[in-house]
């Protein structure tokens, strides 16, 4: 799907539709289940600010897809992109996604859920939230994922939240952050690591956490976090460890003194 600048696809119910655990059913824009070689470049993804819940994009069990360059706004309820089910080699560069609705919040700008099989590569994304949406990034007991410069700005809940999965059996593993800026978090952290392994943090700015930690991770080990500066004019607290192993910072600002 090659779309041109001018562009425009616009959310309607259709019988394509996802279910989340526990949750409604969503309508996506655009969705592929079970596919390969999928390429969506350009353009601009619009959903719905009032009526059934709405999915930008939606890719489930797929091999190959390259998402680049879509802008996307408004996916009421829902997110911008959705990742699901074992895909295999997920390319996303250049999404921009503005949730600007003001009646009611949204899920996430880039949410994947139970991927622990190929590589997802997300790269020079920009993520508006408005204060309405709860997350910029949501990685659910997933594995293999590279994320490189990335900006959130202006969410509900966290800036980035990397889980496992409602108990400690599923951890999310094996996640690579670079060059991440989170500004603007009005009621969580910055970063949330819950049970996770693996995870690797450097080149990160985090400024305007207005109630929480900046930095806060539980449950988890094997992380290694370095170059994360943490704005002290704007943050209310710096880094938080409640439980985990093998936990390495360096060349960090906690928003009071430097990690060496």
């Amino acid at each position: 799907i090659r779309m041109s600048p001018s562009t425009t696809l616009y959310s309607q119910n259709t019988e394509n539709s996802k279910t989340l655990p526990e949750g409604p059913v969503y309508f996506p824009i655009i969705v592929a289940e079970s596919k390969h070689h999928i390429r969506i470049v350009g353009g601009r993804i619009v959903g719905t600010e009032a009526g059934t819940p709405t999915d930008g994009i939606v890719i489930i069990n797929c091999e190959n897809v390259w998402i680049e360059d879509v802008y996307i706004e408004n996916c009421r309820n829902g997110d911008a992109i959705y990742i699901d089910k074992d895909n295999s080699e997920i390319f996303i560069n250049g999404i921009i996604y503005d949730y600007a609705v003001t009646s009611t919040t949204a899920n996430a700008g880039i949410d994947i859920f139970n991927n622990k099989k190929g590589k997802i590569s997300i790269s020079n994304c920009k993520i508006y939230g408005g204060s309405k949406l709860n997350y910029g990034m949501l990685i659910t007991d997933s594995s293999n994922i590279q994320i490189v410069n990335l900006e959130i700005y202006d969410c509900l809940s966290n800036g980035i939240w990397i889980e496992g999965y409602n108990t400690y059996s599923f951890a999310s593993s094996n996640t690579t952050m670079t060059n991440i800026i989170i500004s603007d978090i009005t009621n969580h952290q910055g970063i949330r690591i819950t049970n996770a392994t693996d995870i690797i943090i450097s080149n990160c700015l985090i400024s305007d956490i207005q109630s929480s930690w900046a930095l806060y991770i539980d449950g988890s080990q094997t992380n290694y976090i370095q170059g994360t500066n943490i704005n002290t004019r704007t943050c209310t607290q710096g880094i938080k460890i409640v439980e985990g192993s093998n936990i390495q910072l360096h060349l960090c600002w906690n928003g009071t003194s430097w990690i060496p």
